[in-house]
């Protein structure tokens, strides 16, 4: 018989304990879900549950005594399980939600086997107490350059999850109309560039001259393409506020926010000849140009740059000034033609041909009025 009472309270234990566990399991997942998992609420339910079904069964009195140490046991284990805190642990961006009974994040990283290196960072700290629900976050040390006012270069090791963390950290202030790139919101990526420009502005001011115009005027005095000028011109002075963008201490941008004019500039006047026809020896010649001219003589006779027999009336030119093969009137000579060409003639200079060496003295140097007929 002591045998089959043994066996009969074995039995029933262990079955009550099985229901138990079903019961504990379902009540804590419940509250856990609803947020509402409390010590006191768990424990209520579990102590209603076996003063039940203490009341339904009514076992022997010497069954009482298992019944009691296996719902003490049963409460030890509940109790063990709430006192358990919930956590989110993130490390290198790796998230994993776990129970710690550990009382401060030091233990917690402690326990996990988690070393921080000199510059990793843990938020919160490592003798902060943990909270339930709390997000604990472990970030690794990368490298960074921080290129600051366009020169200094830093290069930096730091935990910070942004930009703004970064700058931070070294002590870098920013000014209003500074400039980050990334922005300072960009999560910090291994081996990223953060550059820092620093954006000022100022003012400058100056007396700008202004440039003056050219005006011309016909005149009937003057041989046409002869030009006589009656006044210089003047530059005018303007009086200019500008405001200036500096980048890192360099000019990026100039706006002009005021002017003033000081002295108005004055045009340049020309005149310039209108008349083409002209007089010598009672005949009319008509030309198409004038031209102030330093004219030479030559002689020797050969041939002439277009292939001719240079003879009286013969002149070297510059092609660029008088195209070859033009007819001229040349005032203190008469006619002559374009058709040879010197090492020496360049620009307003013309070179006259004599049969003689006699005439070629005598001529020298003269300063005459050359016109290209028409």
């Amino acid at each position: 018989m002591g045998f089959k009472a043994a066996d009969g309270i074995r039995h029933w234990i262990i079955t009550r304990l099985k229901a138990l566990r079903t019961f504990l399991s379902d009540q804590i997942g419940i509250l856990v879900e609803k947020k509402r998992c409390t010590g006191f609420k768990v424990a209520g339910g579990i102590r209603h549950w076996i003063i039940t079904r203490l009341k339904a069964l009514r076992p022997p009195p010497v069954d009482r005594i298992w019944i009691l140490s296996a719902a003490t046991a049963a409460l030890l284990f509940a109790g063990t399980v709430l006192a358990a805190t919930p956590v989110t642990l993130v490390v290198h961006g790796q998230a994993v939600t776990l129970r710690t009974y550990q009382r401060t994040v030091g233990d917690l990283l402690a326990v996990r086997n988690i070393r921080l290196a000199r510059q990793d960072r843990v938020m919160p700290a490592e003798d902060s107490p943990i909270y339930r629900g709390e997000v604990i976050r472990v970030s690794e040390a990368v490298p960074v350059t921080i290129r600051l006012d366009g020169k200094e270069v830093l290069n930096r090791m730091t935990a910070r999850e942004t930009v703004a963390g970064v700058l931070k950290e070294n002590g870098i202030s920013l000014g209003p109309n500074d400039l980050v790139q990334p922005r300072p919101t960009t999560q910090v990526a291994a081996g990223m560039l953060i550059r820092v420009d620093r954006m000022t502005s100022g003012t400058e001011v100056a007396n700008v001259p202004l440039p003056f115009s050219t005006r011309q005027e016909n005149s009937p005095d003057l041989f046409r393409g002869i030009e006589r000028i009656l006044r210089l011109g003047r530059p005018g002075l303007e009086h200019q506020v500008w405001e200036v963008s500096f980048r890192n201490g360099v000019p990026v941008k100039k706006t002009l926010v005021a002017s003033r004019v000081v002295r108005p500039p004055e045009d340049r006047i020309i005149q310039v000849g209108a008349l083409g026809e002209v007089s010598r020896g009672g005949n009319a010649i008509r030309f198409s140009r004038a031209i102030e001219m330093r004219a030479t003589a030559y002689t020797g006779g050969g041939y002439t740059a277009t292939g001719t027999v240079a003879r009286p009336g013969t002149v070297a030119v510059d092609p660029r000034v008088i195209p070859l093969g033009s007819r001229l009137y040349i005032e203190g000579y008469g006619y002559g033609t374009a058709l040879d060409t010197g090492g020496a003639i360049y620009g307003d200079r013309i070179d006259l041909y004599f049969d003689t060496n006699r005439e070629v003295n005598d001529w020298g140097v003269r300063y005459v009025r050359v016109f290209v007929l028409r």
